[in-house]
């Protein structure tokens, strides 16, 4: 199971149980969901998600101030969200977070290691396939 998978995963069930209580529906959940892997991204990284901009996220790895697992935690986060967002029919918005997610995991490549590089590199392929197919998809809602 990816890192992404479970992290929605810990957060859906949390969700569910509250959500079980109060009477919230599957798209009260999503949010709520969607609401906390943001609010994990500000708490943790100080990147405000909703608005996270190519430019503002190179800018931010540009720094360099974290170690590598800090940079898988945040393309988990990252991937987590547009995975949301794409269940919650955002799909513009779910793109620009797989196209996020894509930069952190390129950051990742670049960073002097032994350990790890074939697998980041299939990462990389899986999310520009995701990407690819999900503009194929927005282009052709949009005609």
């Amino acid at each position: 199971m990816k890192n992404s998978n479970l992290i929605l995963k810990l957060v859906d069930n949390s969700i569910n149980a509250f959500g079980q209580l109060l009477g919230l529906t599957e798209e009260e959940k999503l949010n709520k969901t969607l609401y906390v892997i943001q609010s994990t991204i500000l708490e943790t990284f100080n990147l405000d998600s909703s608005i996270l901009s190519q430019e503002k996220l190179a800018a931010f790895l540009s720094k360099n101030t974290f170690g590598m697992e800090q940079a898988q935690q945040l393309t988990n986060l990252l991937w987590s969200q547009a995975e949301l967002l794409f269940k919650l029919n955002q799909k513009n918005q779910s793109l620009i977070h797989y196209e996020n997610a894509l930069e952190v995991m390129q950051w990742k490549v670049k960073q002097p290691t032994d350990k790890g590089v074939s697998e980041r590199k299939n990462k990389i392929i899986e999310l520009e396939s995701i990407i690819e197919n999900l503009e194929i998809e927005i282009q052709n809602n949009i005609h």
